[in-house]
């Protein structure tokens, strides 16, 4: 009983630990990602509202950022909505509740909005040296969570048959 006791503590320990781990590397990942895009976004702005208006430079600047599963959107110091993803209103329903969760203070983690799993950004758009407005970023990684989840249910499928069969 002692041993299985022990074995039981040490491999639920080794299952906790790994599956916290491959979700921060998920986190991570998806983060660096969007911290790239959005480090990019001010320039390519600006870059854009030099031929075009700079709304038509914020919307040209969002269309050809092609990472699937990234929704983009901006509003300017007041609120008000200046540009956005195309499909933001088409591929995500909870639309108000997106918009609502990306106003909170953000850190690097998985946030749940209905059945989407999303790992958030905001930061400030500059452009000629004025404040713009602030850009919101949302990375649907609905897909890459229900594989972790996967992953973290087969581990503990495994961590619990070694026990029995250590048993």
């Amino acid at each position: 009983i002692e041993i299985a006791a022990l074995s039981v503590l040490g491999l639920s320990n080794v299952a906790i630990w790994t599956s916290w781990k491959m979700q921060q590397i998920l986190i991570a990942t998806h983060t660096q990602n969007v911290e790239y895009i959005a480090s990019r976004f001010p320039r390519d702005v600006q870059i854009y509202s030099e031929m075009l208006s700079i709304e038509a430079g914020l919307q040209k600047t969002i269309n050809n950022v092609s990472v699937p599963g990234l929704l983009i959107w901006v509003k300017d110091p007041d609120g008000k909505l200046l540009a956005q993803s195309i499909d933001l209103n088409s591929v995500f329903t909870a639309k108000a509740e997106l918009m609502s969760l990306a106003e909170m203070p953000l850190k690097p983690q998985v946030y749940r909005a209905r059945d989407h799993y999303l790992v958030l950004y905001q930061g400030s758009v500059t452009v000629k040296g004025a404040l713009l407005g602030k850009v919101y970023m949302a990375q649907d990684i609905t897909a890459d969570q229900h594989e972790l989840t996967t992953a973290v249910q087969s581990l503990a499928l495994v961590c619990m048959v070694s026990t029995v069969v250590m048993m």
